[in-house]
């Protein structure tokens, strides 16, 4: 299937923040209303209430309508169902950080013009976990670095664990594999992450029903959800 030159979007978030409209206008980027008689490849909304009936009303599924939301989302699992695929509260598109995961979201788009292709994470450090009961020093390294860089390293230390029980769940269940290759650095003041692992077997649908409200908390499944709660940006990507 051949991939459309440019995205069209269509607006169903009602005003939208300044800084968001300046980036679709510099990259080019067509937004219309719900008049527009062209089928959208995205929607982007911002109200919660709206998002199932957005979904079934416009058949985001079926179609591969992909949604936008602005905003926090408080039932994750929902939204992967409807084909939510970004999540993004508008205080971080105040910053260049916004930008660069617009873009990188919508690297997809031959014609899109794109912002500071260099534009990336500065690494600080990687390491590979092939015990996931044996990450002590490492870990150690990766939330020094998150000190020294004056963020909260409790976040840190807690994200990560909690995906490491998640991950370590799916691998005893053979959806993925060792080793869990690690990578963190920063972008300005933001400190990130990476965790790249193989994947044959984990499917959207496992995400969905980890991040759904009905996962109980004693489940290695919940671990995911906790990972989230403790970010303030998360990016799932399948190569």
């Amino acid at each position: 299937m051949t991939v459309s030159s440019l995205p069209l979007i269509l607006n169903l978030a009602g005003e939208m923040p300044e800084t968001l409209t300046e980036y679709f206008v510099s990259r080019g980027v067509p937004v219309v209303g719900a008049n527009h008689k062209a089928q959208p490849t995205h929607i982007l909304l911002s109200d919660r209430a709206q998002l199932e009936y957005v979904a079934e009303t416009y058949r985001t599924v079926e179609e591969n309508i992909k949604i936008i939301f602005l905003g926090d989302i408080e039932d994750e699992g929902t939204f992967l169902s409807c084909n939510g695929q970004l999540a993004l509260s508008p205080t971080w598109l105040s910053g260049p950080l916004g930008s660069f995961i617009l873009d990188k979201y919508f690297q997809e788009y031959p014609d899109l013009l794109l912002g500071n292709k260099d534009a990336t994470f500065r690494e600080m450090g990687s390491f590979k976990v092939v015990n996931p009961f044996s990450t002590g020093d490492y870990l150690d390294r990766c939330v020094f670095a998150a000190f020294q860089s004056g963020l909260n390293t409790l976040s840190i230390k807690t994200y990560f664990d909690h995906l490491l029980i998640y991950l370590t769940h799916q691998k005893a269940l053979g959806r993925v594999g060792l080793p869990f290759e690690v990578s963190y650095g920063t972008f300005g003041e933001v400190f990130g992450v990476q965790v790249h692992f193989w994947a044959p077997e984990l499917e959207l649908r496992h995400l969905i029903r980890s991040l759904s409200q009905e996962t109980k908390s004693s489940s290695p499944d919940y671990g995911l959800s906790v990972a989230l709660k403790n970010c303030g940006f998360f990016d799932f990507i399948y190569l």
